[in-house]
């Protein structure tokens, strides 16, 4: 039996996988309904979607998707009978004490100012309704702290990880006991290195020039735009002499003409000559003159 004993992770990992699976389902049948309906019935909702998770699992003696992925399963020592009070204890008792809750916050059960009013003493009604109230809250923190309680006792015995399974004595044990645990700490590696990279960027921040990084953005972005010149530039046609177009990416000028075309066509015609021959001559598409360098045209 002890090398049965399942590991106080793989348990906390399997009640996660568990409720992140039932979030899944959630989202997708609030879909099915309006808005209005699901904010009014959410807990409704609820219920029946847990209902429907413990009645095609646990009930059935089906391992749930959390368990299965860590190797784990229910043990019941009175078989069908302790399914069904655990699934009192975890589905339908919840949905209860939170109904429990709305009701007396909506109706003001809790609200001190009934003691307040001397001219108009509290009744009979609503003296109970508060004592009432504050009995669920005392019952509510009592709660809290036998979680609290139970929780540390889980840490110790690796078993039991909730009050229901403590009160019920259901226990998870391993399916396969051979099966050895597999980590893998590509994912929380990779978390480490970018949570360790965005606090060394939030430390240098505060040294950051941000006017003029956005600065070099901007001229950047404004230089590489596609660009249509005015047909009356002194020494541009309105269109690149070597592609034809008239929406110019980087406009260069060619010197000493003063023609304009786009920087990569001019460029390649560039490192063509430079390649081949330094005497082979570029000459400008447009007028004919050896073009003996480029220069960026300047934007206004």
């Amino acid at each position: 039996m002890q090398e049965k004993q399942a590991n106080r992770v793989d348990q906390l990992d399997a009640a996660i996988i568990d409720t992140e699976a039932k979030q899944i389902l959630m989202r997708q049948l609030v879909n099915c309904f309006p808005q209005s309906i699901v904010s009014r019935y959410s807990a409704e909702i609820q219920l029946f979607l847990d209902y429907l998770f413990f009645r095609f699992t646990v009930s059935k003696g089906v391992v749930t998707p959390g368990n299965t992925l860590q190797n784990l399963d229910y043990k019941f020592k009175q078989g069908p009978r302790q399914r069904v009070l655990l699934m009192m204890l975890t589905v339908f008792l919840p949905y209860i004490v939170t109904k429990i809750g709305e009701y007396m916050s909506n109706n003001n059960w809790n609200d001190p100012r009934i003691y307040r009013d001397t001219n108009n003493p509290p009744t009979f009604l609503q003296r109970l309704k508060y004592r009432l109230s504050r009995l669920f809250q005392w019952a509510m923190n009592l709660f809290k702290v036998a979680s609290l309680i139970n929780l540390l006792l889980f840490f110790i015995s690796h078993t039991k990880r909730n009050l229901a399974e403590r009160f019920l004595g259901v226990t998870l044990t391993r399916i396969d006991p051979t099966q050895r645990r597999y980590v893998d700490f590509t994912y929380i590696n990779r978390l480490i290195v970018w949570n360790a990279l965005g606090q060394a960027l939030s430390s240098l921040l505060p040294f950051l020039d941000v006017g003029k990084i956005k600065g070099m953005f901007a001229m950047s972005q404004k230089l590489t735009q596609f660009i249509t010149l005015d047909e009356k530039d002194i020494n541009s046609d309105g269109w690149c002499g070597i592609c034809g177009s008239t929406q110019m990416c980087m406009p260069h000028r060619a010197q000493p003409c003063g023609h304009i075309f786009c920087y990569y066509c001019i460029q390649e015609k560039m490192q063509e000559r430079d390649a081949e021959d330094e005497q082979v001559e570029v000459k400008c598409q447009k007028c004919g003159q050896k073009v003996d360098q480029i220069e960026q045209y300047k934007l206004v």
